[in-house]
């Protein structure tokens, strides 16, 4: 589960990015940025989950 441990550690950071926003007021580094590229790599693990899975249906 290398790449589920990746994600979660990522989307930790982000939160804690984001609870630091909430806390001052002021965004740290590249918060949209980062917010935007954990969307995008969130969107294709889902992608590949659900291919994978239709790939094993099929062969059932």
């Amino acid at each position: 589960m290398g790449v589920h441990r990746q994600v979660r550690g990522a989307a930790h950071n982000l939160n804690q990015a984001v609870a630091r926003l909430h806390s001052t007021g002021e965004p740290a580094g590249d918060l949209a940025a980062t917010a935007a590229y954990l969307a995008r790599v969130a969107a294709r693990v889902d992608d590949l989950v659900t291919a994978i899975a239709a790939a094993q249906t099929g062969r059932r």
